[in-house]
């Protein structure tokens, strides 16, 4: 998989970072395996200490990405895209 704009996720986590905003949702990838740790790996490459890089499955063949400052915004974060899927 390539991210073709890798400078927005590098722009995203310094803002994470510097404590502009709890969590970045910056797009959606496919939900398989395979696709989630290569969006993953992008992630790690272009982020800025401190900030989390995530990939969430939400179902229906999607998962979303992003950076968040702390786990429990990304567990936070988690647990509504869960309870808002039309997927019981």
């Amino acid at each position: 998989m390539e991210y073709k704009n890798k400078e927005l996720l590098r722009e995203q986590s310094y803002l994470i970072s510097r404590g502009v905003r709890p969590m970045s949702l910056i797009g959606t990838c496919p939900s398989d395996p395979n696709s989630r740790l290569e969006m993953l790996a992008i992630l790690e490459e272009c982020r800025t200490l401190p900030s989390i890089p995530f990939v969430i499955d939400k179902g229906e063949g999607a998962a979303e990405f992003g950076y968040a400052s702390h786990q429990w915004v990304i567990d936070l974060f988690g647990l509504f895209a869960k309870a808002y899927s039309p997927v019981p």
